[in-house]
């Protein structure tokens, strides 16, 4: 129901944004005499970090074939991404990566890469009404929409909305040809407008998510077929029954806005709000003991002779939600003295978590008597405020050379201290931060879990460097990169889904390249990353992770369209990767499966023609009888498929 309002809400946005192409606005050029006056060199795009940091641009939409034929979610990130192995499903970094965020943040952030953040937020100047119209479709019903419509209402105000549907459905543990595992959609509506003299600038935009997901557990594994079932599709069952189910809604307001009293000063203010609803249903949860936990294994109730397992408020089903609320407010100065831009900044957030539940009350929190009490339960997990102050200070040599450092405290906790230095050669960076547990590792009640955790911030110290080296026939790019960071009082979560902090130091060590090699219309690119970490085993990654491709470029039929044919390979090692936890959304430590490495290729074919691109890929086209590869502990990952995507893009 929640789900269908939001699509009634958004169509009809969308449909009253899309009247507005069929109506002349003053922004639009106007030469009934000239065919092709509008196209991708007259529609460009900035983005806000770019009015923030007082960049040129704006930059050309992307009309380019290079990666077009990577639709799939962990391609798009360059497979640096771990999943539950089919389209849209929750994914999390494969590689350590320190929180961006100080402060208190939630820590359910397992659909980030589905969301629209303001960093990623396109404002159009279009010349014309421009609208981009994408679609994919694969086997097993993986389906996946985009419809981008931006116009100028005028040279200064520009106006448009971004849609986006994905949809795939299971491919085991059912019988049925259409069975719906994943039901995604998001959407933004954004504008940006300047004054006429361009001292006042203002950029506002509404994204939401919504993220429905019916959760197996993975395979269930059976001796009697091949590979224990994993790569059996339809045959295999599932671990968990149909009536699980997860749920992750987003809304989030956010307002940038400045006023340049002269080059030299400007007053700028970001505004967010923000709200993230998290749901977990399921019934006869006693069958499924791996996955639906006690929340208490051992509890001597009153009455009761010897101790039970007891769940928190329902001993048959669980049905959970939390919502997180966030509001946040910066203010700061901005500019530039000769080769210095300067950023100053205070910043104020008031957060607060929620969470019900419905059902029997068991055991009432922080006692041991027990209750009945058929209601609505609902309890405020964590509130509070936190005050930062924060600045930036680059300075640009006379060459292309660039120097950034930052500096971030959350007023008697949190910092960041950071510098960045660019050439066309060199690229370094140290990182030093101190940042708070999220508020999902720090306190919890669910009918499976609990916990009220007082973990100490956790302390990452980390150098990192890339050298880009291109010949003078540009026909060879090599770029050696590397990093190390030693990491204190990691957060993970043990292998019975429930977080620990160590107070042991981890260390890790990464190096690799990138290669990009032409010869005539032969292309080849690859990265190699190996990774080692010479810490506790608490923080678990692949050695090797590989990606090559090779490709021809336009050697068939030139003359009328730009083609690309080629393969894309991945490959990364062997590891006991993190599994699974449907209630929580979380990865944790596990030793039971060791997921093999295993090679991936997949023929793809991308045309382009004009403003129209078309892609033609076997995805998995090495796929053996039987066979196959595991993402996450069992889930297997995409089996052979064909897929095709098209992008259309119009400009008038």
């Amino acid at each position: 129901m929640v789900q269908n309002n939001l699509m009634k809400r958004i169509l009809c946005f969308c449909g009253l944004l899309g009247g507005l192409g069929s109506f002349p606005l003053t922004a639009q050029i106007l030469d009934d005499s000239t065919q092709q006056v509008y196209g991708p060199k007259t529609t460009a795009y900035y983005q806000e970090l770019d009015v923030l940091e007082g960049k040129a641009g704006p930059y050309g939409v992307d009309t380019s074939l290079h990666n077009f034929h990577r639709y799939f979610d962990t391609q798009k990130q360059e497979n640096l991404s771990q999943n539950l192995g089919t389209f849209a499903s929750i994914m999390r970094p494969l590689f350590f990566d320190p929180s961006p965020t100080l402060g208190t943040r939630l820590g359910l952030d397992g659909y980030d890469f589905f969301t629209f953040f303001p960093e990623n937020i396109r404002y159009f100047d279009t010349k014309s009404p421009f609208t981009q119209a994408y679609y994919v479709q694969g086997a097993n019903s993986d389906t996946e929409i985009h419809f981008l419509f931006a116009r100028n209402i005028n040279p200064r105000w520009n106006i448009g909305f971004h849609y986006v549907r994905q949809n795939t459905n299971r491919v085991f543990g059912t019988s049925q040809p259409d069975d719906r595992l994943v039901d995604a959609l998001r959407f933004v509506a954004f504008t940006g407008y300047s004054s006429e003299n361009g001292k006042y600038r203002i950029l506002y935009h509404l994204s939401a998510l919504n993220h429905d997901d019916s959760e197996t557990g993975g395979v269930e594994p059976n001796p009697a077929l091949p590979n224990e079932g994993f790569y059996s599709n339809r045959e295999a069952d599932a671990q968990l029954d149909r009536t699980a189910r997860s749920r992750q809604s987003r809304t989030y307001h956010h307002l940038y806005q400045q006023y340049a009293l002269n080059p030299a000063f400007t007053i700028y203010q970001t505004l967010d709000i923000r709200r993230q609803l998290d749901e977990f249903k399921a019934s006869r949860i006693r069958n499924y003991a791996d996955f639906y936990p006690p929340a208490q294994p051992s509890l001597l109730l009153d009455g009761e002779e010897e101790a039970v397992a007891v769940f928190n408020f329902n001993g048959s089903l669980s049905n959970e939600s939390t919502i997180f609320r966030l509001y946040e407010n910066k203010f700061g100065i901005k500019g530039k003295l000769t080769k210095f831009n300067y950023r100053l900044y205070f910043q104020s957030r008031v957060y607060q978590w929620d969470t019900g539940y419905e059902g029997q009350l068991l055991r009432r929190l922080n006692s041991d008597s027990s209750t009945a009490s058929a209601r609505r339960i609902e309890k405020r997990l964590a509130s509070g405020f936190e005050n930062f102050v924060g600045g930036t200070l680059f300075y640009q040599f006379s060459d292309s050379s660039r120097l950034e450092t930052e500096a971030v405290l959350r007023l008697g906790r949190d910092y960041r201290l950071q510098a960045v230095f660019r050439n066309r050669l060199v690229e370094a960076r140290f990182l030093s931060t101190l940042y708070t547990p999220s508020l999902f590792q720090q306190v919890y009640l669910s009918n499976h879990f609990e916990w009220n955790n007082a973990f100490s911030n956790t302390l990452v110290n980390e150098v990192s460097g890339q050298i880009h080296w291109r010949n003078r026939r540009q026909s060879l790019y090599f770029a050696p990169q590397g990093r190390y960071a030693v990491v204190n009082n990691y957060i993970y979560f043990d292998s019975l889904a429930v977080p620990r902090q160590t107070s042991d130091f981890i260390q890790i060590l990464q190096v690799g390249a990138r290669i990009e090699v032409v010869l005539g219309r032969w292309h080849w690119e690859s990265l190699a990353l190996f990774t080692a970490n010479t810490g506790d085993d608490f923080l678990r990654m692949p050695d090797i992770l590989v990606n090559a491709q090779v490709y021809c470029q336009d050697c068939l039929l030139k003359k009328f369209l730009h083609t690309q044919i080629g393969l894309d390979v991945h490959y990364k090692s062997g590891y006991f990767a993190d599994a699974y936890m449907p209630v929580t959304k979380q990865f944790y430590l596990q030793d039971r499966l060791f997921v093999e490495g295993y090679p991936i290729v997949d023929i793809f074919m991308n045309v382009k023609i004009q403003n129209f691109r078309v892609f033609l890929k076997l995805a998995h086209a090495n796929q053996l009888p039987e066979a196959g590869y595991l993402t996450t502990p069992f889930y297997p990952g995409l089996a052979r498929t064909f897929v095709f995507g098209i992008d259309w893009m119009f400009f008038k």
